[in-house]
């Protein structure tokens, strides 16, 4: 099953530090220019999505479709799910930041095999910070970063340009972790 985006990157390279990808810059036509990739990374993609609703369902198929090919099913649940809500934060933030002038035309996915694990990193045109909260046992809302701060490794955040970057790193399973699932 295809995931239907606007514009996909890949990348492959070995490496050792520890940045974050940026959403790549666009030509005057539009198209991606290659941002640079954290040299930790063994392998990126990443994602334009149009930031409505269903570019939720299409970041949870492409992080799924993506760990598939990189053989990392250990994760794909997490990562599928932890990137589900920061998608989501960022399409209710972009909204929120949306003017009748001035109305965002993507939000940026990226999903990084680090080697110890995986980095999925969400970038939304809103400078707003992103909080977790507290919320009361009736709200039905304010659960999202409480999922993402629970069951990721770290999370975090970071503006970039007039937005910001929200990320979670889910670090794979040990060999001896793996060997005690059911």
């Amino acid at each position: 099953m295809a995931v239907s985006v606007d514009q996909s990157r890949t990348w492959g390279s070995p490496g050792g530090g520890r940045e974050h990808v940026a959403p790549p810059a666009t030509s005057p036509d539009g198209v991606p220019v290659t941002a640079a990739l954290p040299s930790r990374a063994q392998h990126a993609r990443q994602f334009a999505l149009h930031p409505t609703p269903v570019a939720v369902a299409q970041g949870r198929q492409a992080v799924r479709e993506t760990l598939r090919s990189w053989e990392m099913a250990a994760v794909a649940d997490t990562a599928v799910l932890l990137a589900s809500e920061l998608l989501t934060n960022a399409v209710k933030a972009t909204s929120a930041t949306a003017t009748a002038a001035r109305s965002p035309e993507r939000i940026w996915l990226t999903v990084q095999h680090t080697g110890p694990g995986v980095l999925v990193e969400v970038w939304d045109p809103s400078s707003a910070p992103a909080i977790p909260l507290d919320p009361g046992l009736t709200d039905e809302c304010g659960r999202g970063l409480l999922l993402v701060v629970t069951l990721s490794s770290t999370w975090g955040q970071r503006a970039v340009g007039a937005g910001k970057i929200v990320w979670c790193e889910i670090t794979l399973p040990s060999a001896d972790q793996r060997g005690r699932e059911p």
